[in-house]
C-alpha cells in the first residue's frame, strides 16, 4: 500500500484479489465542533472548505436534520483507498472489508471532502463514486456517494445498504486500514 499524505500516489491495482487497498491516506485534523447542518451546506463561492454543490434528501434527512454536533473523534488518521476490479453490490463490500473495517465516521467524510482533491485527483476528477459507509445518527450503517458535482465542487448522497444496487468497476471505497 501507498502512503499518501499530500502528494499524487501512482497508481497500483493489484490483479490477485477481488479487494486490496491500494493507497493510504491521512487525514487532517479538525479543531472546534462539528455541526453536520454548517459543515454539510451548499457553499460553491470561491475559496469554499470544501466547495460543496449537492446535498442528497435522504443524506439531509438521516445525517444533518436535527441539528446535532458530532461527537465523533476530530482527529485526523489513516483511511485506505480501494478500487473496485469489478461491480460490488454494498454487501459484497460490507462481507470482504468486514463492518468494523467499512464503518467510518460523518467527520472522515468531511475530512476527506477537505483533503482528497488535493491528494488524490483521480477519486474528484475521473466521474467514477467514492463510496463511503457511515453509520446515521439513529446508527444505521447507510451508503453514501462523495463525487464530484459538475463544476460546483463536491455531492454528496446516502442510500441504504442494498443487497441488489451495485457499485461499477472503478469506483473507490475508503474503509479503515485493515
Amino acid at each position: 500500500m501507498t502512503q499518501v499524505v499530500g502528494g499524487v500516489a501512482p497508481e497500483i491495482i493489484s490483479k490477485t484479489r477481488r479487494l486490496e487497498p491500494v493507497v493510504e491516506i491521512v487525514l487532517p485534523s479538525l479543531v472546534g465542533f462539528f455541526p453536520p447542518k454548517v459543515m454539510f451546506r451548499i457553499n460553491t463561492k470561491p475559496g469554499a472548505k470544501p466547495s460543496i454543490g449537492h446535498v442528497g434528501k435522504n443524506f439531509e434527512d438521516w445525517f444533518i436534520l436535527g441539528g446535532r454536533v458530532c461527537q465523533d473523534s476530530l482527529e485526523g488518521g489513516p483511511v485506505q483507498l480501494t478500487y473496485l476490479k469489478e461491480d460490488y453490490t454494498d454487501q459484497e463490500i460490507i462481507d470482504e472489508l468486514g463492518e468494523d473495517g467499512v464503518k467510518l465516521s460523518l467527520v472522515n467524510l468531511f475530512q476527506l471532502m477537505l483533503c482528497l482533491k488535493e491528494t488524490h485527483e483521480r477519486a474528484y476528477e475521473d466521474g467514477n463514486p467514492n463510496v463511503l459507509f457511515v453509520p446515521d445518527r439513529k446508527g444505521i450503517l447507510r451508503a453514501v456517494r462523495l463525487y464530484r458535482f459538475g463544476m460546483s465542487g463536491w455531492g454528496v448522497s446516502a442510500d441504504s445498504i442494498c443487497p441488489k444496487h451495485r457499485w461499477r468497476c472503478g469506483s473507490r471505497v475508503f474503509s479503515r486500514l485493515a
